[in-house]
């Protein structure tokens, strides 16, 4: 087992400070240290910055999430007490911090029931048409007819349909979109 870097002990001394529902988190490197709560998981990202600061922001847990759309961060200076820089976390970074992942796991909570209906949207349109689209493709092609799709809503395009098709085909798109 390796020594812990400066970095790595202290935010483990942080953690200690903190309290019994805080846990560090070592990094791979050394060169940052993580802030685990564990009663809800929030996770935060610390490092050193011009040899003097200590940078502590909160961390998405999802790559493909903007991890730093209005993320709150404070710096402390590096060489004040855990118990000192613990209470500043408490009091600058945690109601802010705690409302950003609180809407950073909604995001992805959204995004997860998005994929799962773009799962089964692609799934019955398989079914439905046993037409398949390329992974790099949002969209179904069959004949004279193409569906795009984007996010949970669908794009029809139908092509080469009389004037008479045409109406008929709205009209049920209209009373389906009444009813719903």
């Amino acid at each position: 087992m390796r020594t812990l870097t400066t970095i790595e002990y202290l935010c483990l001394e942080i953690a200690i400070a903190l309290g019994d529902d805080w846990t560090f988190q070592p990094s791979e490197n050394g060169w940052y240290a993580n802030l685990i709560r564990r009663s809800d998981g929030l996770n935060l990202f610390c490092r050193i910055e011009n040899e003097k600061r200590l940078s502590i922001t909160p961390e998405s847990t999802e790559k493909g999430i903007d991890p730093n759309y209005n993320r709150p961060v404070i710096t402390v200076d590096s060489n004040n007490p855990p118990g000192s820089i613990a209470r500043n976390i408490q009091s600058r970074l945690l109601p802010s911090a705690t409302t950003w992942w609180s809407d950073s796991q909604a995001k992805l909570a959204w995004r997860k029931a998005e994929e799962d209906i773009i799962a089964a949207f692609d799934r019955q349109m398989q079914q439905l048409t046993g037409k398949t689209k390329s992974q790099s493709s949002q969209t179904f092609y069959g004949e004279k007819w193409q569906c795009q799709e984007y996010g949970i809503f669908t794009d029809l395009q139908f092509r080469g349909m009389t004037h008479d098709q045409t109406l008929t085909l709205l009209n049920t798109y209209y009373e389906i979109k009444e009813a719903a």
